[in-house]
């Protein structure tokens, strides 16, 4: 990442040491290179965290979801205000065995992406958990958890293409994200022996769906 940051620090020492120096054009350019520099340095962090994911152990003790997910409510209070949305959770959240910080950020992710992909006036996502629910290949879970909202849906050909790398649908306003949290997400479940897959309508919202073990 050495080089990426030697690029981005002399470009900011041009535009900030030489500006009367330079024209309308060569500053454009040069805060393109800047802004350029800064995503090329994210993505190359988001390559270098999920080759982490895959390989660091594990943390796993027992976790209460219910503190977990009023925990990742509280530190998106700003971002849920701002944004209009509420997040509701559906009865009562279990005691699971889990790596807690790695299921934070997969409760946190989907939670984000739900709000930031809806353009309703009033946003609204819904966490709960069920007894055992079907994926999209009939195959029955036990102890499913979901996220659900009520935005714009995802078509079914785009239903696996939202879990690669840096695929992105849509770029939401104002968003310098890189289009990883998913794959983390689904990284994260396939490291407690889980599956992840969702169900859409749309117009009429999207639930995503995972389990935290195999059986």
């Amino acid at each position: 990442k050495e080089p990426l940051r030697g690029i981005h620090n002399h470009s900011r020492f041009l535009l900030e040491d030489y500006a009367e120096q330079l024209d309308a054009d060569a500053k454009r350019r040069l805060d393109r290179l800047v802004h350029l520099s800064q995503r090329m340095e994210k993505l190359v962090n988001d390559l270098l965290y999920f080759s982490r994911i895959g390989r660091q152990e594990l943390a796993i003790r027992p976790t209460d979801l219910g503190l977990v997910v009023s925990d990742v409510i509280s530190t998106l209070e700003q971002f849920l205000e701002d944004q209009h949305a509420r997040v509701e959770v559906i009865g009562e959240l279990p005691e699971i065995t889990c790596d807690s910080v790695r299921v934070t950020e997969v409760f946190r992710n989907l939670i984000v992406n739900a709000v930031k992909y809806n353009e309703k006036s009033e946003k609204l996502v819904e966490i709960g958990s069920l007894s055992s629910h079907p994926d999209t290949s009939g195959r029955t879970w036990r102890q499913v958890f979901f996220v659900r909202d009520n935005g714009k849906g995802i078509a079914l050909e785009f239903h696996e293409d939202i879990f690669r790398m840096f695929k992105r649908l849509e770029r939401p306003d104002n968003d310098d994200g890189t289009g990883a949290g998913l794959t983390f997400v689904r990284k994260i479940v396939q490291r407690h022996g889980g599956q992840i897959w969702l169900e859409s309508t749309p117009e009429q919202g999207t639930t995503f769906y995972f389990t935290l073990a195999s059986e």
